[in-house]
């Protein structure tokens, strides 16, 4: 098949993916470059506008030790959620799986829908379920990765309280979401701009309410968090509305918090069909002390891979109210299971 090399490059040798992929290029009227195998893929690595790595060659691709680059999209079926979950943060890529994105997949390989700025993967945090804590752990993930680079946490739950409330930093001067508001392109002083506290940077809401973003505003500021820091994490809220489908058409990874209990997992479960299409679902459980169900259990129920679980605390409440952040707050074990969290973020499975 003779390409430019300003065509998208494919990395499979499943035929079943491929078949859908082809069909795709044709509806989205371009002819992508295909290779079965990662070393074929060197020189086309970084020429392609993007890249669309097949789950049956994920392994080969990390091992190729390729730079990483930006507008990586990783495919598998509907049966491999799991296992594209695994491999989203390695390859830095979203995740996509078929036929149910097949729609999303046509727009990547027309030059949309794929994050075309490079660096960070954006790990979005959702909550199962009202006040299960999904902002504090957000925050608290953006603290335990500071250590080992830049750190962006960016505010997209319209009816929380302000991840800057949350950090400490409410008082500090700084960007909200009212300045970015009609955003476009490469917002380049992005991380400058931002409140910060101790490497960790904080897109939140404005506190007058207003100056909500529009879509392409969202996908402007993701695109620019994304190049401009070594991690982005944000939090989803609880996953519905027009803010939240625009952050799951970036992130490479969703984290659902849950309770473990029955009433949680019920809420949970329609937080999680409200994540849509999104490939890479990971359960995390809250702890507390009249929780019935263990948090293996609540993520078979679920039907996601559980990462673990965070004690209750009850010394975060006050301490984030008295300014400290999630880390400055929390006791010992509830500090130590985020920060095993964090360091896990990015590891090969």
């Amino acid at each position: 098949m003779g390409v430019a090399e300003a065509d998208p490059l494919v990395i499979t040798a499943d035929p079943l993916l491929l078949d859908q992929v082809l069909a795709s290029a044709a509806v989205a009227g371009v002819e992508p470059a295909v290779v079965d195998e990662p070393g074929a893929a060197r020189r086309l690595w970084h020429a392609s506008p993007s890249v669309l790595v097949g789950l049956d060659q994920a392994r080969g691709v990390t091992e190729q030790l390729l730079p990483r680059r930006p507008g990586v999209v990783l495919l598998g079926h509907e049966a491999d959620r799991a296992a594209l979950c695994g491999w989203s943060q390695p390859l830095g890529a979203t995740t996509l799986a078929l036929p149910a994105g097949v729609e999303w997949l046509s727009s990547v390989l027309a030059g949309d829908g794929v994050v075309e700025s490079g660096g960070a993967s954006v790990l979005a945090i959702a909550g199962g379920s009202g006040g299960v804590g999904a902002s504090t752990l957000a925050v608290g993930l953006a603290q335990g990765l500071a250590a080992r680079g830049s750190v962006i946490v960016i505010d997209a739950d319209p009816d929380g309280g302000g991840l800057d409330l949350v950090l400490g930093v409410e008082q500090e001067p700084g960007w909200r979401w009212d300045r970015l508001a009609t955003a476009r392109g490469f917002v380049a002083d992005l991380g400058r701009e931002l409140p910060r506290r101790e490497g960790v940077g904080v897109l939140a809401a404005s506190r007058s309410g207003a100056g909500e973003p529009d879509g392409a505003a969202v996908s402007a500021v993701l695109r620019s968090a994304a190049r401009g820091h070594d991690a982005v994490i944000v939090d989803l809220g609880r996953g519905g509305g027009p803010l939240a489908e625009q952050v799951l058409r970036h992130a490479g990874e969703v984290w659902l918090l849950a309770g473990c209990d029955v009433w949680s997992v019920a809420a949970a479960r329609r937080a999680g069909e409200r994540l849509g299409r999104s490939a890479a679902v990971r359960v995390i459980t809250r702890e507390r002390p009249w929780s019935d169900l263990g948090g293996r259990q609540v993520a078979e129920l679920l039907g996601a891979p559980w990462l673990g679980s965070v004690p209750e605390d009850r010394q975060l409440g006050p301490g984030i109210e008295h300014g400290a952040g999630p880390l400055g707050a929390a006791g010992r074990r509830w500090r130590r299971r985020v920060e095993q969290l964090a360091a896990g973020i990015g590891a090969v499975p």
